[in-house]
């Protein structure tokens, strides 16, 4: 018996569509709880190896900067170190710093142990990296969150007046700069609703763009800011309040919306001409 074979234009539609019936659809949401699973296994490998707390925290940090760096486009720099301004104003130590790559000259760099100091200017996002959290620990987060949001984004190249585009990202009206966004990533984490309390308690009272804005609870779940409508977002309005997402999808959820932010950022060059003559200033009054 002999079987038909279809040639021509018909051949190459009914391969294609053989080819479309055999294609198999990706779970992205196995895929990334399998990326927080190799990030928890990082921390418990660093555990077992090294007994200092402080240096497994150090290998915690490192874990998520090489996880971002893995998945955020080269546009978008992943560092650690301090973040200053025109000022002279300059953050504690940041775990993990967000920066826009192609337009912030580092004022310092140590490729030993990757640490930098960042211009405030091209900044996007810090992260802070806890390798465990509880609500007791939310004060002293809010602290090192307001040492990096109380720095001043002005040293830059305008465009003539009238041609300069504000940023409201917090519905309270336009801004002349980009925003800093703070963000909290915990591996592990105590009750999800004592954490979600304790950001009420401590974080809400604070004027909504200087509060911490997003945090990941690793086993936990994504700690959010909710709309009216049920829809999340990665940073608070007034009409926003707090929720913890799903624990199995933590990762996933918190990078999602994060990373809309930090892909959406925008800066005009810096000119670092006004650090120098800002320092200069400021050693005359010292």
């Amino acid at each position: 018996m002999s079987h038909y074979a279809p040639t021509g234009a018909q051949g190459q539609h009914a391969n294609k569509l053989a080819l479309m019936n055999d294609m198999k659809k990706i779970n992205l949401g196995e895929l990334w709880r399998t990326d927080a699973q190799m990030l928890q296994f990082e921390l418990a490998r660093l555990r077992k190896i090294i007994r200092h707390n402080a240096t497994s925290g150090t290998g915690a940090e490192e874990a998520l900067r090489k996880f971002l760096q893995a998945r955020l486009p080269s546009s978008l720099g992943v560092t650690q170190g301090q973040i200053i301004d025109s000022h002279g104003d300059i953050s504690l130590q940041s775990d993990v710093i967000i920066y826009d790559a192609k337009r912030t000259p580092h004022i310092f760099h140590s490729p030993e142990d990757g640490t930098s100091v960042v211009p405030a200017e091209g900044v996007v996002a810090v992260i802070e990296v806890k390798s465990s959290i509880s609500k007791t620990d939310i004060p002293g987060v809010i602290k090192n969150m307001q040492q990096v949001k109380r720095l001043k984004k002005e040293a830059y190249f305008y465009p003539p007046p009238g041609h300069v585009v504000g940023y409201d990202l917090y519905g309270r009206g336009p801004a002349p700069a980009w925003p800093i966004t703070y963000s909290l990533f915990a591996y592990e984490s105590a009750s999800a609703k004592n954490l979600a309390e304790a950001f009420e308690e401590h974080n809400r009272p604070l004027e909504v763009d200087k509060r911490i804005d997003n945090a990941c609870f690793l086993d936990k779940g994504a700690l959010l800011n909710m709309d009216e409508k049920g829809g999340y977002h990665a940073l608070p309005t007034d009409q926003t309040t707090h929720f913890v997402g799903t624990s199995a999808d933590a990762l996933l959820y918190w990078y999602a919306a994060a990373s809309s932010v930090w892909l959406q950022a925008q800066h005009y060059p810096i000119n670092m001409v006004i650090y120098a003559q800002r320092h200069d200033s400021i050693g005359e009054e010292s």
